[in-house]
């Protein structure tokens, strides 16, 4: 194929290397590319030696990165070697699990963090919520609503126990009881006829009673009571007051003659009353993990949308100077195009990053329990990189031991048990122990009625088997169903969260390994541009060179940010598998 040489004076003939060269050394303020006497000069110098790296470079043959096959310029392709050498790989072994980052790498992972953080803080307008990430989650505590209706479900089990607990307060009352009854002589029978006995006498009696109960945790009934009787008879001024006091026990020996069994409704709401307050712990934990992750999703956010403005500024400069420089007509329809679908770019990326942090925002509001919308201002505007080292038995042993969901189900597994032996008691026989103990006394006046000369005492047992039982037999299968469900769901509450400790771990472990790789990117793009921005000065590249590396830069930094973030947000989560501190 053979390539005419432009003419000089004309630059919209010019090939795409030579225009960029142009462009170049108008961006710079070249003297000798100047846009009038000078541009005949530049053109001498760099358009030939432009032609040849651009020929040279078409005629070079594409060469794919070992192991794969190139189909285009962004997604490598495995071939089938770089396939079998990874099933070789795999099946020698297990792979090992990646060394631990080292302080230097930790330390230059911070570095860059700082480097990327925005110059210039918000400044705080009126209705705005300024927060930092500790008045975030006290405000999450405070207004949250999944742990305000956990909080008032926990509340709402506090009277249960006290309601429980009045089965055991004493019992006072009393009675007050009226009689009257009349006596007759005996008939007798006139001229074979019966006739009835006279109506001779009345009799009249008031009886007042007052007495005290108590149930005692043991199932006995304590019951202590006093009256007086005062019996008149109608037409007689002499009467008799009847006064005794008593105290009598009934305790069951067998059926409901346990502690256990006569506790059973006040350990029940004890036992409700801690399953809601782990279950409170558990949205405490969830909803905490939640505001960092919002937090720092806000921050990440923030951190793009700031990097992404500050690149469509960088983009925009030269642009505008080529226009400026440039007269109208110079610069071809390809290079405006090109400068146009820059741009378009640029407010696209920027509108996106955008609506992120909008999302973001809108977010962790409603984590706050504000009004969702709220306009916030993070004081904590540095994203934090502090990787800790990956202890698996450690974590499963607390997870166990603190995780809220696992002690719920524990004192679920306690209830359950507790109804199998209420229910093993409820097949026993009735045998009751029954005594009794009292004084008393009779006269004709009140004060001689309370001297007390005479007393009493009963004791016996009560003995009662009931015929057949199944009732009681069938709650009893029931309460060993219940307690081996209970123990299935113990069992697999412990497996979930073992599952959640290795996944997170295994999050964290590849989140470092990304971060470490995403560093790496980022410093060879880093590299990428000063060779872009060294040929550029020196005429031999473009601007869109230029564009092209400021753009990868830019994409490493924000997969870098992304990473970390990840990061921060999985140990925030691992807090909230392990019920505790790291």
């Amino acid at each position: 194929m053979r390539w005419r040489t432009p003419r000089p004076t004309d630059e919209r003939n010019l090939p795409q290397a030579a225009r960029h060269v142009l462009l170049s050394g108008v961006l710079r303020g070249d003297p000798e590319a100047g846009l009038d006497g000078g541009r005949v000069k530049m053109f001498s110098r760099s358009v030939p030696g432009a032609l040849l790296v651009g020929v040279l470079v078409g005629l070079l043959p594409v060469r794919s990165v070992e192991g794969f096959g190139t189909s285009d310029g962004r997604t490598p392709t495995p071939t089938a070697k770089a396939v079998r050498d990874e099933v070789a790989a795999t099946s020698e072994g297990p792979a090992r699990a990646p060394a631990a980052m080292s302080d230097e790498e930790a330390q230059s992972i911070v570095r860059a963090l700082g480097a990327m953080r925005s110059k210039g803080g918000h400044t705080p307008e009126p209705g705005q919520l300024v927060l930092t990430l500790e008045e975030s989650i006290q405000l999450t505590l405070q207004k949250n609503p999944n742990i305000q209706i956990a909080q008032l479900t926990r509340d709402g089990r506090r009277p249960e126990v006290a309601r429980a607990e009045t089965l055991f307060h004493p019992v006072a009352g009393g009675t007050l009881a009226g009689s009257r009854t009349g006596e007759k002589d005996v008939g007798f029978k006139k001229d074979d006829e019966l006739i009835d006995g006279q109506r001779v006498a009345d009799e009249g009696a008031r009886k007042p009673t007052a007495f005290i109960s108590q149930t005692v945790p043991t199932g006995a009934t304590l019951l202590v009571s006093g009256d007086m009787r005062r019996r008149e008879t109608v037409g007689s001024d002499i009467g008799n007051v009847d006064t005794n006091y008593s105290v009598s026990v009934v305790q069951p020996l067998l059926r409901g003659g346990r502690i256990y069994v006569a506790t059973r409704a006040i350990r029940d709401a004890e036992y409700d009353l801690r399953m809601e307050e782990a279950r409170l712990r558990a949205e405490i934990l969830a909803a905490t993990a939640r505001t960092k992750a919002a937090y720092y999703n806000v921050l990440l956010a923030e951190r793009v949308a700031d990097m992404t403005g500050q690149a469509a500024a960088q983009h925009a400069a030269p642009l505008d100077a080529s226009r400026g420089l440039c007269r109208p007509g110079v610069v071809p329809d390809r290079d405006v195009r090109g400068a146009r679908i820059i741009q378009a770019d640029d407010e696209a990326r920027l509108a996106t990053a955008k609506g992120d942090l909008e999302l973001a925002e809108n977010a962790l509001t409603d984590c706050l329990g504000v009004r969702i919308g709220t306009p916030v201002v993070l004081r904590d505007d540095r994203i934090d990189f502090e990787p800790v080292s990956l202890d698996l038995d450690r974590w499963l042993a607390a997870a166990v031991e603190r995780r809220p969901e696992i002690v719920a189900a524990k004192e679920a597994l306690e209830k359950s048990t507790l109804h199998v032996r209420v229910a093993e008691n409820t097949i026993l026989p009735q045998l009751n122990l029954v005594a009794a103990y009292g004084k008393g006394e009779t006269g004709t006046t009140l004060g001689n009625a309370l001297n007390f000369q005479g007393d009493v005492w009963t004791t016996g047992l009560v003995f009662s088997v009931p015929i057949g039982n199944g009732a009681a037999r069938t709650t009893l299968a029931q309460a060993k169903i219940e307690h081996d469900r209970v123990e299935q769901e113990l069992a697999q509450t412990e497996r979930g969260v073992e599952l959640q400790v290795r996944a997170t771990m295994i999050k964290l472990r590849t989140d470092l390994e990304r971060i470490r790789a995403r560093a790496a990117e980022m410093e060879q793009s880093k590299g990428k541009l000063e060779q872009a921005e060294a040929r550029f000065a020196r005429g031999s590249g473009s601007s869109l060179d230029v564009t092209g590396a400021r753009d990868k830069l830019l994409a490493a930094k924000t997969d870098l940010l992304k990473s970390v973030v990840d990061y921060d947000v999985g140990l925030a989560e691992l807090e909230a598998v392990l019920g505790g501190p790291i």
